[in-house]
């Protein structure tokens, strides 16, 4: 499926999951880009029509914020779920030892509706494990990994 940037074309359809992403970045000490499936935000000032924008853009009363890297695509009938995991590329974790799967990780927010690429810290979920909130990636990835 191919990525379309933001700012080049909005999608149309506000009533579907669209997979959000933003460009590779620094985040908590290792190079990252979460990708996310949500819907379009729905924003009215009262005075002009409703306007939607992408999940976590900025607003501060007067206009909206949309990080310039954001891109979209539609999603697959997996990622549609309104749960469906956040995908951590650039995160490497080995499978869970005792479900096999690749462990879930969630992050904590910095505020109320903060968006993945800005977090205070990640957690890993895993079967029967989950891991306190890790403020350092490389740090939480190779604890993870370590095997005895």
């Amino acid at each position: 499926m191919m990525w379309t940037k933001w700012v080049d074309r909005r999608p149309t359809d506000t009533e579907k999951f669209y997979r959000w992403r933003v460009s590779p970045r620094p985040i908590l000490g290792m190079e990252l880009q979460p990708e996310w499936s949500d819907k379009m935000w729905g924003c009215w000032d009262g005075n002009k029509p409703k306007e939607f924008f992408p999940p976590h853009s900025r607003w501060n009363g007067w206009s909206r914020d949309v990080d310039p890297s954001i891109e979209w695509r539609e999603c697959t009938e997996d990622e549609a779920r309104e749960k469906a995991p956040i995908k951590w590329n650039g995160l490497n974790l080995l499978p869970c030892p005792f479900t096999g799967k690749v462990p879930e990780v969630k992050y904590h927010m910095t505020y109320i509706g903060s968006p993945p690429y800005q977090p205070l810290g990640l957690e890993i979920k895993s079967s029967m494990l989950g891991f306190n909130q890790w403020r350092d990636a490389k740090a939480m990835q190779e604890s993870w990994n370590k095997r005895s």
